[in-house]
Parts: C-alpha cells; sequence; structure tokens
C-alpha cells in the first residue's frame, strides 16, 4: 500500500507463517484456591507441555483520518497445544484465532528523520482454545471451546527511515461471558524491512 515516511507506511497486508517453542499449562484449582499438581479424577486437570508449533499467519494494517486513527486485523491457524499425556500428542487438530484491533497513534517527534509513533488500541478477538479432561487415571480427552476476548494494549512504533522500523506492544485481553480466569498478556516485538516501495517485510 501507498508509502510515507516510515518502514511500515501508511499500512501493508502479510502472508507469512509462525513457528517455534510453546510452553502450556493448565492449573485447576477448588474453590478454597488449592491446586492439586497430581490431579486423576475426572474433570479438568493439571498438566505442563514444552514442544514446537507453528502455523500460517495474516496481518493487515491501514491509518486514515490524518493518520491518526486506524484498524488492524490478525489471523493465526495454528498447531495444537503441545501435551503429551494419557494418550494425547501434540498438534491433535488447529487452533484459530482472529482480532480486530482499533488504532490510536500520537507522534512523538515532529520535524525529525526520525518517526516516533505512541500506539493505543483496543482489540476484540474471536479464538478457539483446546481444553483437556480426565476420563480416569490413564486416559484423557480434548475438545475445542470459542470464545470472544475484549482487550487492549500499547506500543511504541520507531522508524528511523523509509526502510527499516522497530515496533513494541504489551497488552492483555479477557475471556467475555465466561470465566475470569481465562485470560491472557501479549507482548510482541517487531522488525519492519522495506526494501523498495512496494515490499514489506515484518519479523516478530
Amino acid at each position: 500500500v501507498r508509502q510515507q515516511a516510515g518502514a511500515f507506511g501508511q499500512g501493508y497486508v502479510l502472508l507469512g507463517g509462525i513457528g517455534g517453542l510453546r510452553h502450556f499449562r493448565q492449573s485447576p484449582c477448588g474453590t478454597d484456591g488449592a491446586c492439586n499438581g497430581s490431579e486423576t479424577r475426572p474433570g479438568f486437570w493439571d498438566y505442563s507441555g514444552l514442544g514446537g508449533s507453528g502455523g500460517a499467519s495474516l496481518r493487515a494494517e491501514v491509518f486514515f483520518g490524518g493518520w491518526y486513527l486506524g484498524a488492524r486485523l490478525r489471523y493465526d491457524l495454528g498447531t495444537g497445544q503441545p501435551v503429551f499425556r494419557h494418550g494425547l500428542v501434540l498438534a491433535e487438530g488447529l487452533n484459530h484465532r482472529a482480532d480486530g484491533h482499533f488504532l490510536g497513534r500520537i507522534p512523538l517527534t515532529k520535524h525529525s528523520t526520525t518517526a516516533i509513533h505512541l500506539l493505543l488500541d483496543l482489540s476484540y478477538g474471536l479464538r478457539t482454545w483446546t481444553v483437556f479432561e480426565n476420563l480416569g487415571a490413564s486416559e484423557a480427552s480434548r475438545w475445542v471451546m470459542a470464545g470472544s476476548e475484549l482487550g487492549g494494549g500499547l506500543g511504541l512504533r520507531i522508524e528511523p527511515g523509509r526502510r527499516i522500523g522497530i515496533e513494541l506492544r504489551v497488552g492483555t485481553a479477557g475471556l467475555l461471558g465466561g470465566s475470569p480466569g481465562l485470560n491472557e498478556v501479549q507482548g510482541e516485538l517487531a522488525l519492519g524491512l522495506r526494501p523498495i516501495g512496494p515490499l514489506a517485510i515484518r519479523v516478530a
């Protein structure tokens, strides 16, 4: 899309992939707040898993309204949680995630070759969770739950020129209409490169 003075330009549409090492932990707690680390009875169970994971990802962003307001879209399609217990294995099924962000951008520098912006966003997300349940002492089942999230974040974008940009964002989101314990904290560090005008590369 049309480029302004900055590596991220007025916006971008990027298709790529995600991959890496993930650690998951599900900790069931009783009403008294005590958690049982060796739970085997039917119901939610305590587990932790560590393993590789990956998938496809789509990112899009555009600013309008005098560059102060914008929107961002994210869709991820990835493998399941790395769980090796009670007959369950890694990457059984796929997890979906779609997020829409309304953005506000506040310039912190003026008349400078390096653009620095403060980013404020309010986000709505629709995603799936994989939930695990004990059927007995050695057998477990998995099922997928869809849910909506509402959250927000704060970011800092630094663009020392048209070819390179850096963005740091932290945020939080909670599940709508569900347990207050189902929430998440997000953090992302992204490097944006624009070797030529119409081509953008983003590594996060």
